[in-house]
């Protein structure tokens, strides 16, 4: 291995080993605010207890940061650590729109020290909007091309599987509308649940097709989208439910925090190629690019 390769992965490991510790102090914060509001008996309506601001401000911009610091790592994706020029470039517009889609997301239009950009409601919608964009890259990016996912049907026993998974994909989905049906905007809720689940179906594909991605890769594809998919669901439903059920929603609330921050380290890692990051020759581990 070459300096510079060594240089790569450690800074590579320091940055997740951040991401972590950070994702981890306000996943703490969050949740602890939460059990502490529960106990005063504020779930759901006003009480005579206040969390302190400047923890609910810190919380905030740890998230914001942890969105940033993953974009980062996707730019650390230079040519000799890459998969190709192309799959980088996708990956860094999806990491753009996340980053606009949390920042409208986690601020709500507001600043920290009051400064408001658009009002509350307009920066939810654009925050979904954003998501919106960066789900329809997700799948662009993990499709290939049309040409290419065509090809891959084609091969045998590929074709089953990838509808079988467009079926899988579909049933959470289903669900989760049935169950939540009086709740739901759904001229919002619908479209946005579509293509969150073609997204999801699109990155657990790359698993069968198998040559469009390496193993490793593959893995953290389908691993940050199920992530992803899960913490988009749970965020919609606890926006959903707030009013008619607010202790579940509360609850429900929490999964984002324990699963968005996975979704987007997987989603960034999953940009390299893990043979030049390693500093191994392609014969050295066949699983890291089989």
């Amino acid at each position: 291995m070459t300096v510079i390769e060594n240089k790569a992965r450690t800074r590579v490991v320091g940055l997740v080993a951040l991401l972590m510790y950070l994702a981890g102090l306000f996943t703490m914060q969050d949740f602890a605010e939460f059990r502490v509001l529960f106990h005063e008996g504020c779930v759901g309506q006003t009480c005579g207890f206040t969390w302190p601001a400047g923890l609910s401000t810190l919380s905030t911009v740890l998230r914001m940061a942890r969105t940033l610091l993953c974009g980062v790592l996707v730019l650390w994706i230079r040519p000799d650590l890459w998969l190709d020029q192309k799959d980088r470039t996708r990956l860094l517009i999806a990491f753009a729109f996340a980053a606009l889609g949390d920042f409208f997301l986690i601020f709500g239009g507001t600043l920290p020290g009051g400064i408001e950009i658009v009002p509350p409601g307009q920066a939810f919608m654009m925050g979904v909007a954003a998501f919106l964009v960066c789900h329809g890259v997700l799948i662009w990016r993990h499709l290939v091309s049309f040409a290419d996912f065509r090809s891959d049907l084609q091969r045998p026993g590929v074709a089953p599987k990838v509808w079988g998974l467009l079926a899988a994909s579909f049933v959470p989905t289903i669900a989760a509308v049935v169950l939540t049906w009086p709740y739901l905007k759904p001229a919002m809720d619908l479209p946005y649940m579509l293509i969150l689940t073609l997204s999801l179906w699109m990155a657990l594909t790359v698993i069968p097709r198998k040559d469009d991605f390496p193993r490793v890769n593959r893995a953290l594809i389908a691993g940050g989208l199920g992530f992803f998919y899960l913490c988009d669901v749970c965020l919609g439903l606890g926006v959903r439910l707030q009013d008619a059920m607010p202790l579940a929603s509360e609850w429900i609330g929490q999964v984002p925090n324990l699963s968005y921050s996975w979704a987007l380290i997987a989603l960034a890692l999953s940009g390299y190629n893990w043979l030049a990051l390693m500093g191994r020759e392609e014969d050295d581990n066949p699983a890291l690019s089989a």
